[in-house]
């Protein structure tokens, strides 16, 4: 079930990049994300970007490139224990699961912040019916590797984020009151979610190949 995204009380930044429990240098982690590569609405949420970048392109802060861009969905596993094989069944299950559910057009923003980043949520009938299709693919992952091995719980915030911190402490009121009078959402079409190989990298989430889920 998807929770509506509710406004940050963070009054200082946390970076970010802090070392996760199971993630080091070389940690691939396959996951379920829509990337914006070749979506029919990446013309609009890249505009979208730019023209916030002024508001958060400041001291603290990582901007996200347009080649990064991403909305957070579902992960499957470490690459060291789900193999190409697996990573494979889990792909077809869900394209199988997925065909005929989309094109989704979802509002995103207006931009929030919070500790750690500078986002975009999705909200509306649009977040609703994200929140349907990760369903399937948490179902998909669940068919192969079975349930126990389906990763995190069913309230989830999906988001495109613009931004993270990469410095402690620094004040998050005048990023949050810049933000605020910017306006927004901007309606951001998607026709397909990707199966992804992600990586930490130079402070950015990075990938070489996208597997195509398509949602029609």
């Amino acid at each position: 079930m998807l929770t509506d995204p509710e406004p940050s009380t963070d009054h200082r930044t946390r970076d970010h990049w802090w070392v996760r429990p199971g993630w080091g240098p070389e940690t691939r982690w396959y996951t379920v994300h829509a990337t914006f590569a070749d979506q029919p609405g990446t013309p609009a949420l890249v505009a979208e970007a730019a023209r916030l970048r002024p508001l958060v392109e400041r001291t603290g802060w990582d901007l996200v490139p347009d080649r990064w861009l991403h909305l957070t969905m579902q992960g499957v596993g470490d690459t060291a224990v789900v193999n190409q094989d697996q990573a494979a069944r889990v792909a077809a299950a869900a394209r199988r699961s997925l065909a005929g559910t989309g094109p989704i057009t979802v509002e995103l923003g207006p931009a929030t912040i919070d500790a750690e980043g500078v986002n975009l949520p999705a909200r509306g009938e649009g977040a609703r019916a994200l929140d349907a299709v990760r369903e399937r693919v948490r179902e998909a992952i669940g068919g192969v590797l079975g349930n126990d091995a389906v990763e995190g719980g069913t309230v989830w915030r999906p988001h495109v984020s613009l931004a993270y911190a990469n410095t402690t402490g620094l004040p998050l009121e005048p990023v949050r009151e810049d933000l605020a009078a910017a306006g927004g959402p901007v309606a951001v079409q998607i026709d397909r979610v990707h199966l992804i190989a992600l990586r930490r990298q130079g402070h950015l989430y990075r990938w070489d190949d996208a597997t195509a889920l398509p949602l029609h």
